[in-house]
């Protein structure tokens, strides 16, 4: 890793016949050689995702574990991924529609639609889901927790040196760079993410 590197990290869930993936990104912003390597830091993000994820679960869905990739500058580097620590939800037996998310949104320094990112936590079940339709307050702060982490910086310490992951808001389309995330919402009602639903082909492919 080098200062200004960008990584790609996706965080992998599953209920039967379909995939859950969310993907964020980070940005290296201080280092101290000789840094520690890229799978501490995937390492500390699966040991965190292990805890944040199954109450956000129905006890269907499993969380995974994570993969890590450098994307910029290019070229990429290869991918590394760990399944060390695969956890059933632990958040109701009773799964809500598998296109049914939590909604946390990402937010920059900046305004407008472009600056802001949204994390859409799959596979809820219906002991979050209030009379009215809306999460429960039990599941909401299990909302806010994992919002919380998703935009502090992680400082990796090695032997001796050490790197600082931040997360960012990364754009695909000019003109391209990356935003520092500053804050989240953690929404009071449910998303929807179609492709994770039961109509069309089944996604099944935990790539780990």
């Amino acid at each position: 890793m080098a200062l200004n590197d960008v990584y790609e990290v996706k965080i992998f869930c599953s209920m039967p016949r379909q995939t859950g993936l969310n993907v964020r990104h980070y940005k290296v912003t201080a280092s101290v050689a000789p840094e520690p390597p890229a799978s501490a830091f995937m390492d500390f993000l699966d040991q965190q995702f292990a805890a944040q994820y199954p109450p956000l679960l129905n006890t269907t869905a499993f969380y995974h574990g994570v993969s890590v990739q450098k994307i910029l500058p290019l070229p990429k580097s290869v991918a590394i991924t760990t399944d060390a620590r695969r956890a059933s939800g632990t958040g109701g037996s009773d799964p809500m529609p598998k296109q049914v998310s939590g909604v946390i949104t990402l937010r920059t320094l900046l305004a407008g639609r472009r600056n802001r990112g949204r994390v859409f936590v799959p596979f809820p079940s219906e002991q979050s889901n209030t009379l009215e339709g809306v999460p429960t307050g039990l599941y909401g702060l299990s909302l806010i927790i994992l919002g919380d982490f998703l935009i502090q910086p992680v400082n990796i310490v090695g032997l001796p040196g050490s790197a600082t992951y931040t997360p960012v808001l990364n754009h695909r389309t000019p003109p391209f760079g990356q935003e520092i995330l500053v804050s989240r919402v953690a929404r009071g009602i449910w998303g929807t993410q179609r492709r994770r639903g039961d109509y069309g082909s089944p996604n099944i492919d935990v790539d780990l």
